[in-house]
């Protein structure tokens, strides 16, 4: 009983929270969850995405069934399905990484917030750790994971990310 009513009230979130957005101006679809205390200005949020209450999105930016926490993305960013960034990581330095282990609040270890600037594009599956900074108009390739800073106008990829190529302009 307990699980479907707490299953009751995230449905209700959702909708709320689709309506406000929608209301507000931003698209977001019905399967996706947004948090009514994110900060998002006339974006579109497809697919099953999840955007929680520290994200800030800028205008015309757009995303399909991607994951955003602690990050602020700039303006006209094209985000492919199943990116995730600034998700909260594990403290590697414990023998275990399972939560029951010690309290919540020691459990995630904040790298500080990722910083995407205007005009990028992130490739599908592609996953920006916690306290990156994508500069302007860089691509990251599918399924790449960033680990470091991306200057303006590159093009990196792989696991971990590299620099490929710089952008013709």
């Amino acid at each position: 009983m307990k699980f479907l009513v707490v299953d009751l009230f995230n449905k209700i979130k959702r909708i709320q929270g689709y309506l406000y957005w929608n209301f507000k101006g931003v698209r977001v679809s019905d399967s996706s969850y947004v948090s009514m205390k994110a900060n998002l200005i006339k974006c579109s949020v497809f697919g099953k995405s999840m955007i929680l209450d520290e994200a800030i999105i800028g205008a015309h930016s757009y995303l399909t069934d991607a994951y955003v926490q602690h990050a602020t993305i700039g303006s006209y960013c094209s985000i492919a399905p199943g990116v995730k960034i600034g998700l909260e990581e594990h403290d590697t330095e414990n023998f275990s990484t399972h939560p029951s282990n010690y309290d919540s609040k020691s459990f995630v270890q904040s790298k500080g917030r990722v910083l995407i600037g205007d005009h990028i594009w992130l490739g599908a599956n592609s996953i920006i750790l916690q306290g990156v900074k994508i500069g302007n108009h860089a691509v990251i390739a599918a399924g790449a994971v960033v680990t470091k800073d991306v200057p303006n106008g590159e093009i990196w990829g792989g696991v971990p990310a590299k620099f490929l190529k710089t952008r013709n302009s």
